[in-house]
C-alpha cells in the first residue's frame, strides 16, 4: 500500500468512520457487524417441517443461516430496502461457510425468487438476486432468472399463513426459453417464514420435470 493510499484511508476513517450496523459503535473493520453484535446471532440450519408440510411442500430440503432475531433483522432490512450489497455479500459469505458440503452437489442452477417488474422499478433492485449472485461466486454454479413473478402482490409482511399461501398463489411462471427437465435447482431468498413463497417458485419448477428443488436463506422466522 503506498503512502498516499495510507493517508487515505486515515482521512476516510477519521470522517468516515465504519459503524455497525446494529448498534452504530465505530469499528476498524469494513464489516457490517461489530464482534458483540455478531456474537449475538443465532445460527439455525436445516429448516424442519411436519409430516402434513412435507407432503404440501415441492421443494426436498430448506435450509437457513440464522434464526430471526433483532440483529438479522436489522442486517436485512438495510440490505433489502437500501441496497447494501455489502451487507447481503457480508451474510452470504458466512451462510456459504456453515453449508453442508452435500447441500449443492446435485445442483445445477441458482434461482432467485423474482419482484414483479413495478416493485424491481421502485426498489431498483431485487435482493434475492444479489444474494444469488454472490453464492454463484463463492460456488461457481450460475445463477438462472428463470422465474418471472406475473401478478403484483402485496407484502407478506402481515399477512396470516392461509394469507400469505393465498397472496402468492400461481403468481409465478417459468420463462419458456429454458428445458430444466432432469436439473437440479436451488431457490435463494432473504427470510422463510411460512415457506409460501418457496414454495409457489418450487411448484413451477417441478411442474416443468425439475429434478430436484431445495431453499435456501439468510434466515428463518417459521411458524407452523
Amino acid at each position: 500500500m503506498t503512502l498516499f493510499n495510507c493517508y487515505f484511508n486515515y482521512l476516510r476513517n477519521l470522517f468516515f468512520p465504519q459503524i455497525c450496523f446494529v448498534c452504530n459503535s465505530r469499528m476498524k473493520s469494513n464489516q457490517p457487524l461489530c464482534p458483540i453484535c455478531a456474537e449475538k446471532l443465532k445460527e439455525h440450519h436445516h429448516i424442519e417441517f411436519s409430516d402434513e408440510q412435507k407432503k404440501e411442500f415441492y421443494f426436498t430440503e430448506a435450509y437457513a443461516g440464522y434464526e430471526y432475531n433483532k440483529i438479522i433483522r436489522n442486517l436485512i432490512h438495510e440490505f433489502k430496502y437500501k441496497e447494501m450489497t455489502l451487507v447481503g455479500n457480508y451474510l452470504m459469505n458466512m451462510l456459504f461457510s456453515k453449508l453442508p458440503e452435500n447441500f449443492l452437489e446435485d445442483i445445477d442452477y441458482i434461482v432467485p425468487i423474482p419482484l414483479h417488474k413495478v416493485k424491481k422499478r421502485a426498489r431498483g433492485f431485487n435482493q434475492s438476486e444479489i444474494l444469488s449472485n454472490s453464492l454463484s461466486e463463492l460456488s461457481h454454479i450460475p445463477t438462472l432468472n428463470i422465474i418471472n413473478r406475473a401478478v403484483y402482490t402485496k407484502t407478506q409482511t402481515k399477512l396470516s399463513k392461509n394469507e400469505r399461501k393465498s397472496n402468492v398463489k400461481n403468481v409465478f411462471v417459468l420463462n419458456k426459453n429454458f428445458d430444466i427437465s432432469k436439473k437440479g435447482f436451488v431457490i435463494v431468498d432473504d427470510v422463510f417464514t411460512t415457506g409460501s413463497t418457496a414454495n409457489e417458485a418450487a411448484k413451477v419448477l417441478k411442474d416443468h420435470n425439475a429434478e430436484i428443488v431445495k431453499v435456501l436463506v439468510l434466515a428463518t422466522a417459521k411458524h407452523q
